[in-house]
């Protein structure tokens, strides 16, 4: 799982913060593209 591999292949908790923060915001940006995939894609101008 990616939560264990995050526990152990850090040293420091700076370093175990980047790494969550890395994941999250790579993760948020998969869903909001699926998010406005599924509410119709975006606009057009």
């Amino acid at each position: 799982d990616v939560i264990k591999e995050s526990d152990t292949s850090t040293r420091n908790d700076e370093e175990r913060f980047d790494n969550d923060m890395m994941l999250m915001t790579g993760e948020l940006s998969k869903l909001m593209a699926d998010l406005v995939e599924a509410l119709g894609g975006e606009a057009k101008a």
